[in-house]
């Protein structure tokens, strides 16, 4: 009895054993038909502006089959730990990755936009080139831009939308800077210069005829500090000019203006003369023995509205005389008795006769 129950239990034992080993076989046959796995490690942005892509992962068991592919192209062997693609069009794709290990297969996916384009930036509105305005108003548009800053004469940029106003401003050159920024990263940036003047010119005439002048031209140097220059002569219409500017005018009293413009305002300079070419006139020499007196007379008429001096020379010898003639005795052989008239504008005319009896007889 006692041997029949030793028996049995050793054939116990022996079985238990036996199923053991069956139970880890299946275990390991299991394991071997469970499908892989496939984790993605890294991978491009949903939306980037690049067109060069990396995926990194990692797919277990390690001798699975890895293949993979971007948008409908055929899968293609590509192991792990990484696969890149180049030069992508902009637009949606769609990465493909496929494990397959002891006739199972695992496959996952990841879709991202390619964006390489920037913002379209465009401005609507913007001060003139050169404006008397000390402030400025800029009107824009920024095409697919979802982050927009300005900037004044390479201060820090700040958030901005159209319109946009700047504060005062001093004179002189100014500058605005619109950065748009889209959703992918693109940035693109636009610029305007400008120059605020809100001064007039000065302007100054640096050279005239003379205040009394005996030249038919008339010509003047002036200096303008800015803006465009305009001269007149009299009551003539202002026409553009540069320095220096002549004018050929009558004898007479006249008046020149210079006026330099710009955005800032206006200024002008004038000078006023008196033009003269005409010389004195001396009319004939005529000369008589005065018997009262016992001299000689020279008679003639000098005539000039601005009459300066009359000169009379006989025999190279300065006589005293008068615009109407000389008396008196006059000494040595015959000879020319000369008359120069000279006037204030620096005409002057002259006029001689030979006087051949120099006394009364």
């Amino acid at each position: 009895m006692r041997l029949i129950l030793l028996l049995s239990l050793t054939a116990c034992v022996q079985s238990g054993f036996d199923g053991a080993d069956t139970d880890d076989a299946s275990a390991a046959n299991d394991r071997a038909r469970s499908a892989p796995t496939i984790t993605l490690t890294g991978m491009p942005p949903a939306l980037g502006n690049s067109s060069s892509v990396t995926f990194d992962y990692a797919v277990a068991p390690t001798s699975a089959t890895v293949q993979c592919g971007l948008d409908a192209q055929a899968l293609a062997a590509c192991p792990p730990p990484s696969a890149s693609f180049a030069d992508l069009a902009d637009g949606p794709h769609t990465f493909h990755l496929r494990a397959t290990s002891g006739g199972k297969t695992a496959t996952t996916s990841y879709a991202f936009t390619i964006d390489t384009v920037a913002p379209v930036l465009a401005l609507t509105s913007e001060p003139s080139s050169t404006t008397d305005l000390d402030t400025a108003t800029f009107g824009f548009t920024t095409g697919d831009a979802t982050f927009v800053t300005c900037a004044l004469d390479g201060g820090s940029p700040v958030p901005c939308t159209s319109p946009w106003t700047s504060g005062p401003l001093v004179d002189g050159s100014h500058s605005f800077a619109l950065t748009g920024r889209d959703a992918a990263g693109n940035t693109s940036t636009l610029s305007y210069v400008w120059t605020i003047d809100t001064v007039a010119p000065t302007i100054a005439i640096t050279a005239t005829p003379n205040s009394l002048s005996n030249s038919k031209t008339a010509t003047f140097a002036f200096f303008a500090s800015a803006g465009t220059t305009t001269c007149s002569v009299d009551a003539g219409a202002p026409t553009a000019c540069t320095s220096p500017v002549s004018y050929t005018l009558p004898d007479g009293a006249h008046a020149f203006t210079v006026v330099a413009s710009d955005v800032g305002g206006a200024a002008s300079a004038s000078y006023s003369w008196h033009q003269d070419t005409t010389a004195p006139s001396i009319s004939a020499i005529t000369y008589t023995c005065d018997s009262s007196t016992g001299e000689l007379d020279v008679s003639y008429s000098v005539s000039d509205v601005e009459l300066q001096s009359v000169t009379c020379t006989y025999a190279g010898f300065t006589v005293p005389c008068s615009t109407m003639g000389y008396s008196g005795n006059l000494l040595g052989p015959s000879s020319a008795f000369s008359v120069v008239a000279r006037d204030l504008a620096g005409n002057s005319s002259a006029r001689s006769v030979t006087i051949r009896s120099l006394a009364c007889e």
